[in-house]
């Protein structure tokens, strides 16, 4: 599964602004980076929140998590396709899930979704983030939690 290439599968790609009744709500928190989207999970217990965490990224390969720091990371690598194959051999995707708690019950979540092309030189390119597959696993998050998954 790839979130920023045209492959998106299994995550329906719907933005979450708001779920004030099931407790979960859109959130721009001071001292984030700004352009960082986020949730705010209220009245759910952090162990539940996190295990939504990894039942929806699971489908990804995890490189690294870790619970007590609240960080959950996946990165995946592939051949360029399409138009990008002129210019580029490979695309690397780090998807970077971290949550901070507030208290038992209020867990903030946020994602960040790193692109990266590598010319047929060797170089590395950082493209811009990528918002639309940020705004769909926070979307897919927030649906496992309201369904309780």
């Amino acid at each position: 599964m790839r979130f920023s290439g045209r492959r998106v599968k299994g995550l329906v790609g719907v933005i979450v602004l708001g779920f004030l009744g099931s407790g979960i709500m859109a959130h721009a928190a001071i001292g984030q980076p700004k352009d960082q989207l986020m949730i705010v999970v209220n009245d759910v217990p952090f162990d539940r929140v996190w295990q939504a965490i990894l039942n929806t990224v699971g489908p990804l390969v995890i490189s690294r998590e870790d619970k007590g720091q609240g960080v959950v990371v996946s990165e995946s690598e592939w051949p360029s396709q399409g138009v990008d194959r002129l210019a580029y051999d490979r695309v690397r995707e780090t998807v970077t899930v971290r949550l901070e708690r507030f208290d038992p019950l209020t867990t903030k979540v946020g994602v960040v979704v790193e692109v990266q092309k590598r010319k047929r030189g060797g170089d590395w390119v950082q493209e811009a983030p990528s918002r639309g597959a940020e705004q769909m696993i926070l979307s897919a998050i927030s649906e496992r939690l309201r369904s309780r998954r």
